[in-house]
């Protein structure tokens, strides 16, 4: 059976028992309903196709057992596994986002301890400058305490030549008492002057004893406060040095562990990498294969049509009559017909008159549409037509209502009464004059 449609009409033709018919449906709809009915011959060649390949499938798995339950489609397990394979990669774009996260903890944490460990090189410093103060101090006291030590060395000094002069002086009036009782009372002036002289002296020597006193307690108390300052320093110094250490260890170690944390990430990110390209490596062979799927779903279609003609003759050359007269006329309206198509279709009119003649009208497919013609007569190279693919689209919901609907209209029975017969009469001899 074939089918083909017009702009007013949808032509239908069977042979049947050796005679060919011809239906014709007058509707504005006939590209619509040859559509629908390839899309619902290629859906039932669809079903039984896979009916046909999970029984096979089945009978060389189990052997002779029956298999009466049917396998769901390959469609069915394609889209399947391609839902697996995306679920699969959400989870792995899942935890990719999870170790990007940890690594930006851990970074943070870094942070933070870079930031602690500046401090403490900040307070480091400080304690520096402090101690580089404290020992200025000490050199400072060093300086006073050996300022004082060169005043006392002086105060010495003096008082013992004090002591020399009152040696000296003690002497020089013993003398001068010895020779007083000699001298007369003039010299008793003299005397008292040197009385005088020699209480001086005796009050200057006082004076540097104290001031000797007081300089030796100014050291005792440089010297107690220098050597106090000295071991606060060094318990201070000491003490900083273990705690900064100690601060470099713990550090030392976490940035090891942030270190080794943050290459466990990046090995387990790369890892998640290489799984997520090898599932879109496979979701794109499964893409290519629903490809494959949806163009083994596409059915295309092309008929190929052997059309030998009669050649025309004239009656009074031929001399014939009765039967083969009306034989003769015939063939030359058929041809009169066809030539009439071909210039119409060589001058690209709007019309092209096919039903004129039944020869036409079965050879519609075969001189127009996207039809092309291999082996033509000189007058048939004028018709230049567009051939093209018969490929069924696939709007199967939209299909399917118009062959449900078209399976109604054509269960109705009036419009059988537009139907026409067209039998294939042909002569018992063939015509020895046809021409190709």
């Amino acid at each position: 059976m074939q089918f083909g449609s017009s702009n007013t009409a949808v032509f239908f033709k069977m042979r049947v028992a050796g005679v060919l018919h011809i239906f014709q449906f007058e509707t504005k709809q006939g590209e619509e309903i040859c559509v629908a009915l390839q899309t619902h011959i290629n859906d039932v060649m669809l079903r039984r196709y896979s009916k046909a390949r999970s029984a096979a499938g089945a009978g060389s798995l189990n052997g002779a057992i029956p298999n009466n339950s049917s396998k769901p489609p390959n469609m069915e397990l394609y889209e399947k596994h391609v839902q697996d394979l995306s679920k699969l990669i959400e989870e792995s774009q899942k935890n990719a986002d999870q170790l990007l996260e940890e690594l930006r903890v851990k970074q943070r944490q870094e942070e933070k301890m870079q930031e602690e460990l500046d401090g403490l090189k900040e307070s480091l410093k400080a304690d520096k400058q402090n101690l580089d103060s404290v020992t200025s101090d000490r050199d400072r006291l060093r300086s006073l305490c050996y300022e004082k030590d060169k005043e006392l060395q002086a105060a010495i000094l003096d008082k013992r030549n004090m002591e020399s002069r009152m040696a000296k002086l003690s002497n020089a009036v013993i003398e001068k008492t010895a020779k007083k009782d000699l001298a007369d009372a003039g010299n008793r002036q003299v005397t008292q002057k040197l009385e005088d002289e020699l209480k001086v002296c005796k009050y200057e020597l006082f004076a540097a004893n104290e001031t000797i006193k007081s300089l030796k307690s100014e050291i005792m108390i440089l010297e107690q406060n220098l050597s106090a300052l000295e071991k606060r320093n060094a318990g201070e110094i000491s003490s900083l040095q273990w705690k900064l250490e100690q601060e470099r260890k713990v550090v030392k170690s976490e940035a090891n562990e942030l270190e080794r944390k943050l290459e466990g990430c990046r090995q387990e990110l790369l890892a998640a990498k290489a799984t997520i390209s090898a599932k879109e490596s496979e979701l794109v062979s499964m893409q290519n294969n629903l490809k494959e799927l949806e163009e083994l779903r596409e059915m295309k279609e092309g008929m190929l049509s052997f059309v030998d003609l009669a050649g025309s003759e004239r009656v009074k050359k031929s001399g014939s009559t009765g039967s083969q007269l009306k034989e003769a006329q015939s063939i030359n309206k058929s041809l009169s017909a066809l030539a009439d198509v071909i210039s119409a279709l060589s001058s690209g009119g709007q019309h092209t008159p096919y039903r004129n003649h039944k020869l036409t009208m079965l050879m519609s497919d075969s001189l127009g549409g996207n039809a092309k013609t291999l082996m033509y007569a000189s007058r048939v190279r004028s018709i230049v037509n567009d051939p093209s693919k018969n490929v069924s689209s696939k709007e199967i919901a939209r299909l399917k209502k118009l062959v449900a609907y078209w399976k109604q209209q054509a269960g109705k029975g009036p419009e059988f009464e537009d139907l026409e017969e067209i039998q294939d009469e042909r002569p018992t001899k063939e015509n020895g004059n046809g021409n190709r």
